[in-house]
């Protein structure tokens, strides 16, 4: 820290001395205050995240003394971005952070931003038979090379059903791609995202299952830091997941909080009702914060084993849980009364007790 900055701070400390001793408690203004930029791709510079939204726009994060700074970028330059410190932190995809980090790359997984939303459809003439997918043996895929969705499902086969579905797959460059290609019968299926939905089902595709009901819970988004900055000032990032959990409980219990905060995202509020809130349409999503360390490192360990990652760092190496738990244990200690907090905790210990020694430092 520079000497002017002590200065400031010794300054600031005195200063909350006097007006402790006349009133008896700190007040916001002086605490320290902590920027955060954030990186995000997608449409009209926006994070469709209802936790975000609901902390920024309801004032969560200024709260806890933070300034949180959204900025867009381009998908193939939002990782390299983060890792060259451009931003603090970013809400998408996990894929290519994990990979990068795994190579070296001085990024700190931390938290989750987004699960769900995503399902398979299928030409109609092959739906009937792909609805099970123990009969996917033999299933043609279209999908957009190493996906979140191709490491998803070759997770879930290897582990549960014993085989890799590789060879049933084909690789395609975009949206428009897979739904023309399974229109066509080109492939049997492909991964639609909740936004295409209405598209897929307009083509006369035919909805399989969502990718829930395969696995629940799969790991999608991750909050995702740039090493030396959550190092430097850990605080910040503990103060931008205690506006998040909290951002979480306006999401699960009032829904026009959710519509009015992202309606300020500059999003409709029909797209919210339909792909946000209404779990029959929008392909069971979730945006718990919890870091689900459980699920990346099951798919860590598909990464490796298809050499999308050779000679990968050990996961806790760029992955780091405490965060959020010194986050989540200080709301409960705020808020004791308040239940939904105690059942995240509950949701950490099932998500992340594959952490080494988890038992000795959260239990």
């Amino acid at each position: 820290m520079k000497n002017g900055k002590k200065i400031i701070l010794v300054l600031s400390a005195l200063s909350s001395l006097a007006v402790i001793s006349c009133n008896g408690k700190k007040t916001a203004k002086q605490e320290e205050r902590y920027t955060i930029t954030a990186g995000n791709y997608g449409a009209g510079g926006s994070v469709g995240s209802p936790l975000y939204a609901i902390a920024q726009h309801d004032g969560i994060f200024d709260e806890h003394g933070l300034d949180v700074k959204l900025f867009q970028t381009d998908r193939n330059a939002y990782v390299e971005a983060l890792t060259v410190g451009k931003f603090d932190m970013t809400f998408t995809s996990f894929i290519a952070q994990v990979a990068s980090a795994a190579q070296g790359a001085d990024l700190v997984l931390f938290g989750g931003s987004q699960s769900g939303g995503e399902a398979y459809y299928a030409n109609k003439d092959a739906a009937e038979k792909y609805r099970n997918p123990d009969n996917w043996g033999d299933i043609k895929l279209g999908l957009l090379l190493n996906s979140t969705s191709e490491l998803h499902l070759r997770t879930v086969f290897q582990r549960d059903k014993g085989i890799d579905i590789k060879g049933n797959i084909k690789y395609m460059d975009g949206e428009e791609a897979k739904l023309q290609s399974t229109v066509k019968g080109i492939v049997d299926a492909t991964h639609v995202s909740r936004t295409y939905f209405d598209t897929a089902e307009n083509m006369g595709l035919v909805k399989l299952f969502y990718l829930n009901d395969l696995q629940p819970d799969y790991v999608c988004c991750r909050l995702t830091a740039n090493g030396k900055r959550i190092r430097e000032d850990r605080e910040a990032f503990i103060r931008f997941l205690k506006a998040e959990i909290k951002a979480f409980k306006i999401y699960k219990e009032n829904p026009d909080a959710v519509i009015s905060a992202l309606k300020k995202e500059r999003f409709e509020e029909d797209f919210v009702r339909k792909y946000v809130l209404d779990p029959t349409t929008n392909g069971g999503i979730t945006f718990n914060p919890d870091p689900n360390f459980n699920g990346v490192s099951d798919i860590y360990d598909t990464m490796k084993r298809i050499k999308f990652v050779e000679n990968g760092r050990d996961i806790q190496e760029f992955f780091d849980i405490s965060v959020y738990a010194d986050a989540l244990k200080q709301v409960i200690a705020e808020n004791p009364n308040e239940q939904i907090y105690k059942n995240m905790w509950t949701y950490f210990v099932e998500h992340n007790n594959h952490y080494p020694d988890f038992d000795k430092n959260y239990l």
